[in-house]
């Protein structure tokens, strides 16, 4: 039996051997594992697509630690681990697929994203990222809090850090020890305002 790859998704995404190919040259360009006939490379029988080549349809699990699973790109069919089909410019992670950083899903494939799309991705990296910085923040200088007022200065600082643009763990760190003023104990303030610096330490 011969497993046949969609044409529709193999433009193609298999083997981007673009389609349209010369019968006679194509024959000799096909993957591993596969075979020519009818214009196109087939997987052969027991073999799935993923990422343009022909990969074991079926697999052992994996075992370690007295646990067994199936490896990335196979879902588990209970005696065995079945792949699933993974289109070029993608990962398999676990039992199913995400586009690679520079693409985006379309169907059952990857096509490379505009400009415009790839900069407003970038910009949600880097928002996510500034987003960790102020939590980093807010946990480390909580963390050196023995009063509840320090604890609401940390706040604060990580409030001023997410609305910040720029040098945010600086200015929530001045933010936060602003806070500290209204211990009256000075031993207390010093704490907080080490708590806040502790802060930034770890935010930057």
């Amino acid at each position: 039996m011969i497993i046949k790859i969609s044409k529709r998704n193999i433009i193609f995404t298999l083997f981007v051997i673009t389609m349209i190919f010369s019968n006679n040259s194509l024959s000799n360009s096909c993957p591993a594992n596969s075979s020519f006939k009818d214009g196109g490379c087939y997987c052969n029988d027991n073999y799935a697509v993923q990422q343009g080549k022909c990969t074991p349809k079926y697999i052992k699990h994996t075992s370690s630690y007295g646990y067994k699973f199936c490896d990335n790109g196979y879902i588990d069919k209970g005696k065995y681990c079945e792949a699933i089909f993974v289109p070029l410019n993608a990962l398999a992670i676990g039992g199913t697929w995400q586009c690679d950083f520079k693409f985006k899903r379309v169907g059952n494939a990857c096509k490379e994203k505009s400009y415009a799309e790839l900069a407003n991705t970038i910009d949600m990296l880097s928002d996510a990222a500034a987003k960790n910085q102020c939590d980093y923040f807010e946990s480390s200088c909580k963390s050196n809090c023995s009063t509840s007022t320090c604890r609401q200065a940390c706040s604060v600082g990580k409030d001023t850090c997410d609305s910040t643009l720029g040098d945010a763990c600086s200015n929530a760190s001045s933010d936060c020890i602003s806070q500290c003023s209204y211990l009256s104990d000075y031993s207390k303030q010093s704490d907080c305002e080490n708590a806040c610096s502790s802060g930034e330490s770890n935010c930057d």
